[in-house]
């Protein structure tokens, strides 16, 4: 395959996303007075992947989810605190974050030599600009959509027409959509009629109603593929 356009999620793609959550949950939750514990992280896991599946079918709004993940978050383990400032606190936290998936930077480096970079993330402005200048990535991107920015996200058509319409409508064929989520990357660049690739370095469990044209485990292996 001879990709001339290739679109990067961030989140668990790019980025560590995981660690940079674990960052940020540990420093609200101590911050409050709370002891954490372990299943904080996997409480906090289960509301806000419900949020943020809400957030993808337009049922939820970008600033509602902030504060929505954190009351019931607080619900869940009985804390009476301020969900509101939870949220602001972990935004803050979160954004401060820098790490990145090993191999990432030198991949980008790579690639950004033979090809051309969009950077793609259903994610929260002022968070994903931090960590875009913390990770001093900017410069390899052609062009970078934050869903919150455009008020549409992945894996919604019009997420897409928007990222085609930055880099002047390149040929669908010539164009390859890389990242870690099913829900998200691949359903939507399969539903845009793009070339999908799912990184799926967790070997989670396939979903025979999103197949993936590609998939990998290691980000190197998509030098291989592109």
């Amino acid at each position: 395959m001879n990709f001339e356009y290739l679109f990067f999620d961030a989140d668990n793609t790019l980025w560590d996303f995981n660690l940079s959550e674990k960052f940020a949950l540990f420093k609200v939750i101590t911050e409050n007075q709370v002891e954490y514990e372990p299943i904080h992280l996997e409480g906090y896991h289960k509301v806000n992947k419900a949020c943020w599946h809400n957030f993808e079918k337009g049922n939820l709004s970008a600033a509602d989810l902030k504060t929505k993940r954190f009351e019931l978050f607080c619900h869940e383990f009985g804390l009476k605190l301020n969900a509101e400032a939870m949220g602001k606190s972990y935004l803050q936290h979160l954004g401060s974050t820098d790490f990145m998936i090993a191999g990432a930077l030198n991949l980008l480096d790579r690639l950004s030599s033979r090809h051309k970079l969009v950077l793609v993330t259903n994610g929260i402005k002022e968070v994903q600009r931090r960590r875009i200048n913390n990770t001093g990535i900017e410069h390899y991107f052609e062009a970078i959509v934050i869903s919150d920015e455009i008020g549409v996200a992945k894996p919604n058509a019009a997420f897409f027409d928007h990222a085609f319409e930055q880099v002047s409508f390149p040929a669908k064929k010539d164009v390859l959509m890389i990242g870690d989520s099913l829900s998200s990357d691949i359903r939507g660049g399969n539903g845009y009629g793009v070339a999908t690739c799912w990184y799926n370095p967790a070997g989670a469990a396939v979903d025979p109603d999103v197949v993936a044209g590609f998939v990998i485990s290691e980000l190197e292996e998509l030098v291989g593929i592109v």
